[in-house]
């Protein structure tokens, strides 16, 4: 769980009972490790949130959450580039993960 009015605590909670219930769904986007005991699903944006066999509020938690971690992680990355005296680029931390690495 985060801290942060981001990211509030109901929101967290709705998301974990929204995922458990995703990952149960046996929607093609849900993955069984092969050696691990853990079920997972990668999500690359809101558009990769879908299943036909979950509720629609159920996938409106997941898409608010993500949005939600987006915006926390967002602002956390523009800090480090400013408290790194970058501020003459402080979104340069939120552009590089942007293009190389934005899954969830």
């Amino acid at each position: 769980m985060m801290k942060t009015s981001l990211l509030p605590l109901d929101l967290q909670k709705r998301a974990l009972k929204a995922a458990a219930i995703f990952l149960q769904s046996g929607s093609a986007a849900v993955v069984n490790h092969p050696t691990d005991p853990k079920v997972y699903s990668m999500l690359s944006g809101t558009d990769s949130i879908n299943c036909s066999f979950v509720d629609k509020h159920v996938l409106d938690d997941l898409r608010e959450w993500y949005e939600a971690v987006r915006k926390a992680r967002d602002l956390l990355l523009y800090c480090i580039a400013v408290g790194l005296g970058m501020d003459e680029n402080p979104n340069f931390f939120t552009r590089l993960h942007d293009e190389n690495n934005d899954s969830l």
